[in-house]
């Protein structure tokens, strides 16, 4: 599913949480879309389901690791991936994952996955591919869950992402 494409004029739409109920615009859009980096949390939260009682090892992001930041990040761990939005690192911990399983997780939070996926797609990074997308009510629903519920596997990654 392609993006729509840009408007000439930038659009700001306020999404806001009160209590348990999710407050939209009567603007806000209700198609799924692409999320680009916005599902790396999700992908961590699969490979800590995938790799229990497990911390993801470090790796050097250079520049042959094809990331958004062409000389790469260096050294980077979890934290540092996050903060950083670190394309190498998340490819590699969703290629550490079985596509099921990442697939599974991604659905639960809302994620519409084309039945075809791998860890370069679910990133987005293949534009010539179908890639997971989320309607922006979801988005924000899964968020919220991020924050609030403790995984079963992995609680100190959630804590770090």
């Amino acid at each position: 599913m392609a993006p729509a494409a840009p408007s000439a004029k930038p659009v700001v739409l306020l999404w806001r949480l009160e209590g348990e109920r999710l407050l939209a615009p009567s603007a806000a859009p209700v198609r799924a879309w692409p999320v680009g980096s916005l599902v790396k949390p999700f992908i961590v939260e699969a490979w800590a389901r995938a790799h229990p009682a497990e911390t993801p090892a470090r790796m050097v992001c250079g520049p042959e690791s094809r990331c958004w930041l062409a000389g790469g990040h260096g050294p980077v761990d979890l934290p540092r991936a996050m903060a950083l939005s670190c394309n190498a690192y998340f490819l590699r911990l969703a290629s550490e994952v079985p596509l099921h399983l990442l697939k599974r997780v991604l659905e639960e939070d809302g994620f519409i996955v084309p039945p075809e996926i791998d860890a370069q797609s679910v990133l987005g990074l293949d534009a010539a591919v179908d890639v997971p997308v989320i309607e922006p009510r979801s988005l924000l629903k899964a968020y919220v869950r991020l924050g609030r519920e403790p995984w079963l596997s992995g609680e100190s990654l959630r804590k770090d992402v």
